[in-house]
């Protein structure tokens, strides 16, 4: 099961960063030995939904900054170019290299946007929305997309931790 896991995380990855194998492998069996059934390891489906009718993306107004990796190979960039702009007023931060995981290496893109984004408006400047905090981080702003810097390889394989 560990190899199994080993090869879902590595495709789960992408192909433009480094997959630290020995790292995950480790995370993997820390993740397999704490879990109390299998099951657990992979539980996104089980999430109570409420009963009422699924409502439109458009009808969200918290403010909202779509995270996503732009060589995530399991929902492509546009999946999330197409759900920033559903949801009004939303920004798409676009973590470079990326795959479907949360790398280490951009932790602190991520907490920046996260801030800028719950940061209320009458207490911050222009400059901490989620794409200047990625400006700041030495990241770019391309066709909407604020794109986190990438910051090479990372001591943890990202994943849940």
């Amino acid at each position: 099961m560990i190899e199994y896991l080993v090869g879902y995380a590595r495709l789960l990855a992408g192909d433009q960063r480094p997959f630290d194998e020995t790292a995950w492998r480790d995370l993997i069996r820390r993740d397999v030995a704490r879990a109390n059934r299998v099951a657990s390891l992979q539980n996104h489906d089980v999430i109570a939904h409420d009963d009422g009718p699924p409502r439109s993306l458009s009808s969200l107004s918290a403010p909202t900054v779509v995270i996503h990796g732009t060589a995530d190979p399991l929902f492509p960039l546009p999946h999330g170019q197409a759900l920033a702009e559903a949801i009004p007023g939303a920004r798409l931060l676009g973590l470079e290299g990326a795959g479907h995981g949360v790398d280490r290496a951009d932790w602190a893109a991520i907490a920046r946007a996260v801030v800028g984004n719950t940061t209320p408006a009458t207490t911050r400047g222009p400059a901490d929305s989620a794409i200047e905090g990625a400006r700041r981080g030495s990241g770019e702003v391309s066709g909407g997309i604020a794109r986190a810097p990438e910051d090479g390889t990372s001591d943890h394989p990202g994943g849940p931790s």
